[in-house]
């Protein structure tokens, strides 16, 4: 959600400055906006992850993130998943209820869901 807040903020800024003044630079103050508003997008962008516990399967089954960042998996069904992988795992969660998890290594790693060990997927740690 606050991504899409910012976004739509960056859309508005550039609007205003370019139906406002066809030929002339944007102020200071409107290119450090721009500026901070870029690089937050950035930074948000890659450091969120999301899963999606569905119709019993998690989607996407193969995840790429980076070495230090997050992933959320998200209960979409009415019935209970859990993320469980070699090391570790999460509780039972149920409708709309999350679970994060920090990869601090590199590597790929295999879970399932508990209760449905048909649920299978991947996540790759660069």
């Amino acid at each position: 959600m606050k991504m899409k807040l910012r976004v739509l903020s960056l859309a508005v800024l550039l609007t205003i400055t370019a139906s406002g003044c066809s030929t002339a630079e944007p102020s200071n103050t409107s290119r450090q906006a721009l500026a901070t508003s870029t690089a937050t997008a950035d930074v948000t962008t890659e450091a969120m992850h999301t899963v999606l516990m569905e119709n019993h399967a998690f989607t996407p089954t193969t995840l790429t993130i980076k070495v230090g960042e997050s992933v959320t998996w998200t209960n979409k069904d009415s019935a209970k998943h859990n993320v469980v992988f070699e090391e570790f795992e999460s509780s039972l969660l149920g409708k709309d209820e999350s679970y994060s998890h920090t990869f601090a290594t590199a590597g790929s790693f295999s879970y399932t869901c508990g209760p449905h060990p048909y649920m299978e997927a991947t996540i790759v740690v660069e």
